[in-house]
């Protein structure tokens, strides 16, 4: 009797197994640098699996419009994401260069603090490229005294959001025949009935499409960039982390602010001249650089990434939550976009 009892216990599970299998149809909510990403990482992932990509705006609209993202990691929790997405960038680079968005570049962060530099090396100093504190003599280049200042090389990479997000929808569209339907997604329940596995790439709306009360927890960040015309700067330069200069694939970006809680979009002249004070520390040629144009966005802040699977109890559909990126959407992009799609097949 209790050879019989497991046998039918194994089968039942042995069933089970059988019937899940992988999702056939999924929904994902958002259509910019996470979104489409997931929606990638899926078809690659199986291409026989029927997306839908649902965005709510034009793209022109979204933050992932903006200039660019450079690759560098603050947050060690994220390393494992972050090492998954440079390796991507490296991988896209190689075969497709600077035609999808993705440029590679070398550069120096520089700090008064040496330990923040240190823990920038623990969070992906073994796996960038070229990544060495600078030496005395590499310090001279910059204008600081030698004892106040440290410095980190390393190389790095751009993605353009303008221009990297529209080549993957590209590909989702021409090779695997995906989806792509403007619909503003009040909540998830929407699609319940729909899909199999639903995925909330929602970004600064991410609470409000869980509809489980995570809304309260996310919060716009307020960032300002402009574009210069200084077409000889080649390196990426950071100062302290939140002061830097880069070069994309046809221009270059200077910044930032960063200002947690404020959604307002309007740039001020205050806005610039405290970057343009800041970066000129670091870099004294700019006082003769032009400003080209200004863009600001609203990233999408959080106390930490939100990146889980929720089962429900009134239906077997899986929704899977990936957003509350901040400013990181294009560093981590790739790997938690990897995370999304593991969760989905789970």
């Amino acid at each position: 009797m209790a050879f019989l009892k497991l046998f039918f216990l194994f089968l039942a599970a042995l069933v089970g197994l059988l019937s899940a299998g992988p999702p056939r149809k999924v929904a994902i909510i958002g259509a910019g640098v996470i979104g489409t990403s997931t929606a990638l990482a899926l078809k690659e992932r199986d291409p026989t699996i029927d997306v839908t990509v649902f965005f709510d705006r034009p793209f022109e609209e979204t933050v992932s419009w903006g200039p660019a993202g450079l690759f560098r990691l603050d947050n060690g929790k994220y390393r494992k994401w972050g090492h998954e997405s440079y390796k991507r960038f490296s991988k896209i680079f190689k075969e497709y260069g600077g035609f999808s968005g993705v440029q590679r570049l070398s550069g120096y962060v520089l700090s008064k603090n040496v330990t923040n530099l240190f823990l920038q090396q623990i969070n992906y100093g073994d796996f960038a490229y070229d990544f060495h504190f600078l030496r005395p003599h590499e310090l001279e280049q910059f204008p600081f005294e030698a004892d106040e200042i440290y410095g980190l090389h390393f190389t790095s990479f751009t993605t353009e959001g303008r221009a990297y997000v529209p080549w993957m929808s590209e590909i989702l569209e021409e090779k695997y025949n995906v989806t792509f339907k403007q619909r503003k997604i009040k909540n998830v329940d929407e699609l319940i009935d729909s899909f199999d596995v639903i995925v909330n790439c929602a970004g600064l709306n991410g609470g409000i499409v869980a509809n489980d009360g995570d809304a309260a927890n996310v919060y716009p960040i307020r960032g300002v960039i402009a574009e210069v015309d200084a077409p000889w700067q080649k390196h990426f330069m950071y100062l302290d982390f939140s002061t830097f200069t880069f070069p994309t694939i046809n221009t270059v970006f200077m910044g930032t602010v960063k200002q947690e809680h404020r959604s307002d979009l309007k740039i001020t002249r205050e806005d610039i001249e405290d970057i343009q004070e800041r970066y000129l520390k670091l870099q004294p040629a700019f006082k003769n650089v032009t400003i080209k144009s200004t863009w600001s966005g609203l990233r999408p802040g959080r106390h930490e990434i939100r990146l889980e699977r929720v089962e429900l109890q009134k239906s077997k559909t899986k929704i899977i939550h990936n957003y509350g990126h901040g400013g990181n959407g294009f560093t981590l992009s790739w790997g938690c976009a990897l995370e999304a799609v593991n969760l989905a097949f789970k």
